[in-house]
């Protein structure tokens, strides 16, 4: 298995103006994090690293996917994901502002390097809906397991039939 040492970007012998860093993200990269919502996945990152005098400026964009569970059907899909981010880096004693809007991160200047992983697999997490299910078929029906569809119209109907209160608040949501 391979480490993440191959996201620490060595910014010391680095000149002024703008580097490009590419990442394959796959399985591997995601075993590195515990608990982590996404297990599979194949997305490239495109980093360019804006290097100035004062601050690094990290654009990143992701393209590609990752396999996630259906929160309807629990099936597990490719959700693809095409985003993009940015971060300004500067050192902890630079008091030059940023806008607020701006996300920043601070490291020290005896630092010799930027780890991205962190920030590679939180921009990933990030990208996720809040909720996932599959996407529609063109027609507008959802895409989701036709088993697992039937058997959750079937509850929806046997709970209908079984419980009153049900159908009364059906009306009241159809009006």
């Amino acid at each position: 298995m391979k480490n993440l040492s191959e996201f620490k970007i060595a910014y010391i012998g680095l000149k002024v103006g703008r580097h490009s860093f590419v990442y394959r993200i796959d399985d591997t990269f995601f075993a590195f994090f515990e608990k982590s919502p996404i297990s599979s996945g194949n997305l490239m990152i495109d980093l360019t690293l804006d290097k100035r005098e004062t601050l690094f400026v990290l654009d990143f964009k992701l393209d590609g996917y990752v396999e996630v569970a259906c929160d309807r059907c629990t099936e597990i899909f490719q959700l693809p994901l095409h985003t993009t981010y940015s971060m300004f880096v500067k050192f902890e004693n630079d008091l030059d502002e940023v806008d607020e809007e701006t996300e920043v991160m601070y490291i020290s200047r005896n630092d010799t390097h930027i780890d991205v992983s962190q920030l590679i697999y939180e921009f990933i997490v990030v990208s996720l809906p809040i909720r996932i299910v599959h996407p529609d078929n063109a027609d507008g029906s959802p895409a989701c397991s036709k088993e697992v569809m039937d058997f959750l119209e079937n509850k929806r109907k046997n709970t209908e039939e079984m419980d009153q209160r049900w159908s009364a608040l059906l009306k009241l949501k159809q009006k």
